[in-house]
């Protein structure tokens, strides 16, 4: 009649134990959200289509208060998240590269006036661009070459003659993308659909036949403030006023992951390199 009264001591004991056992462990806290403070991924604000009043505000000179470029948000796992998002459905990185620049050619319209800052330097916090969608070469160029590299692909930005664009590797070589002044997934291609590379368009200008740049502003005739490139002209060899170096070139950014917590996204911290040099890439 004892061993029900045993039963019940032994399982006390070891109750008591596992207890004993669990409150000695460290009590973990839940991993911080990466993207605390950061605004919506799902983007519904860039499913509608870009109003002729939102072009036409770029005609008036756009100069963001610093404040609004300060975020607690951090940029780049914010940007991660996007490109995975829209970069998931491609198989292989030349897939993968197509569909980042695609969906940057949708997503952001060429203004009338790059939005500066109230300092009067460009504008790069990749919220604000993706939120005000109106920007110019050098912010959709580097605002690719971002998005790429958050996803662990090679980037780099391209320093054209009056122009910036951007190159990607993906399986294995450089491709020349261009987010401003092509749109409708268009970009720069040999006869046989293959995208070069900037040295390669060097090499053989042949290429940029038929590639008609800035198709946009004939559309949408409101930017009557500028004037059009060809690519032609934009791939002259150039040497601007103090640079070493001639177009086209690399603007490296050079931004630890703490720098890169500035309103400029880090862009303040860069390198210039020529194509074929050693690291010239992000």
């Amino acid at each position: 009649m004892k061993k029900p009264i045993a039963i019940l001591v032994i399982s006390a004991a070891l109750i008591s134990a596992a207890t004993a056992w669990a409150l000695s462990r460290p009590v973990q806290a839940p991993a911080p959200n990466p993207l605390a403070g950061c605004p919506s991924v799902e983007l519904t604000w860039l499913l509608q289509p870009v109003t002729k009043e939102e072009r036409a505000a770029t005609l008036h000179e756009t100069r963001v208060p610093i404040a609004d470029l300060e975020t607690q948000c951090d940029q780049r796992a914010w940007l991660k998240a996007i490109a995975t998002r829209i970069t998931s459905p491609g198989n292989g990185e030349t897939e993968k590269m197509m569909l980042w620049a695609g969906f940057l050619q949708d997503a952001l319209f060429h203004s009338c006036n790059a939005p500066l800052d109230e300092q009067g330097q460009a504008v790069y916090s990749p919220i604000w661009m993706l939120w005000h969608r109106g920007v110019q070469c050098g912010q959709s160029a580097r605002l690719f070459v971002d998005g790429m590299t958050s996803i662990g692909m090679k980037a780099r930005l391209i320093q054209l003659h009056n122009h910036v664009s951007a190159e990607a590797w993906a399986d294995g070589r450089w491709h020349f993308i261009e987010t401003d002044a092509l749109n409708d997934g268009d970009q720069i291609r040999r006869p046989d659909g293959s995208i070069p590379s900037a040295s390669e368009i060097m090499a053989d200008k042949g290429v940029l036949t038929g590639a008609t740049a800035m198709e946009e502003l004939a559309q949408y005739p409101i930017c009557t403030n500028l004037g059009t490139i060809t690519f032609e002209s934009a791939f002259q060899k150039y040497k601007y006023p103090g640079d070493a170096l001639e177009t086209p070139y690399v603007i490296k950014k050079t931004a630890t992951l703490e720098q890169e917590r500035n309103h400029y996204f880090g862009w303040n911290y860069y390198e210039k390199c020529r194509l074929d040099d050693n690291g010239c890439s992000n």
